[in-house]
């Protein structure tokens, strides 16, 4: 279960104003395009399968087997306390954390443990394995860390070694937007349609080969497919 310690100050990937300029759409709009923003970036998060807004988390897993925690809001920066369900605090040597270069992130068990072993029974200790012999009700492990990029609407700088979301995905967020503001249409067969100060492309549902989670369009994810939560 992922809950937020210090929570995002703002879940749209871009900022409303700043997809207006890059779609060249009118002031007008703005308000119309605020909200398709929004619906936009929760659509844009369904897909990767994590959150990806910056924050401070707890993570707690329960019946977890093996060395490794995969992360559920990415990309993750720091670990600022893993503890165990009886309350004690791990120490920092006993574990890792490996990220990516498409923001996937877990937590490593490197003190020779033998892993983050779950599900010892009430009568008491089990010989460590990679099985669990009941199953366990309260979280066995709660992870304390920061993840998630930092967005064009949070203020001030990031905090160091926090990046910005990236500029490659911009481009297919821009495309999750038109496709939102397409649906919107009660013309669905339009693809693309020229205005006076540019061009603005639309995406027909039918003719489109979807994602089968979300429901967009493949070629509104060329890069976001790369950033994908996959395990």
């Amino acid at each position: 279960m992922l809950t937020p310690i210090v929570p995002p100050t703002t879940f749209n990937l871009m900022a409303p104003e700043t997809v207006l300029a890059r779609l060249k759409l009118p002031e007008s709009d703005l308000d119309e395009i605020t909200e398709q923003v929004a619906e936009a970036s929760g659509l844009v998060a369904r897909f990767l399968g994590y959150r990806p807004e910056y924050a401070t988390w707890r993570e707690t897993f329960t019946g977890v087997t093996g060395d490794r925690l995969y992360l559920g809001a990415r990309p993750a920066w720091s670990v600022e306390g893993v503890t165990y369900r009886d309350g004690v605090l791990q120490a920092t040597d006993s574990y890792r954390l490996e990220r990516g270069a498409y923001g996937e992130s877990s937590l490593i068990r490197v003190d020779g443990f033998g892993g983050f072993i779950a599900g010892w029974p009430a009568s008491g200790w089990i010989e460590p394995g990679f099985s669990i012999s009941s199953p366990a009700v309260i979280p066995d492990w709660s992870i304390a860390y920061t993840a998630g990029w930092w967005l064009e609407e949070m203020e001030g700088e990031p905090p160091a070694g926090v990046d910005r979301f990236p500029a490659e995905l911009r481009g297919d967020f821009l495309r999750v937007v038109r496709w939102v503001r397409s649906s919107e249409l009660q013309e669905r067969g339009i693809r693309r349609m020229k205005e006076s100060d540019g061009e603005v492309e639309f995406f027909s549902g039918k003719e489109q080969e979807v994602d089968p989670g979300t429901g967009i369009p493949m070629s509104c994810l060329s890069s976001l497919a790369y950033y994908r939560r996959v395990a």
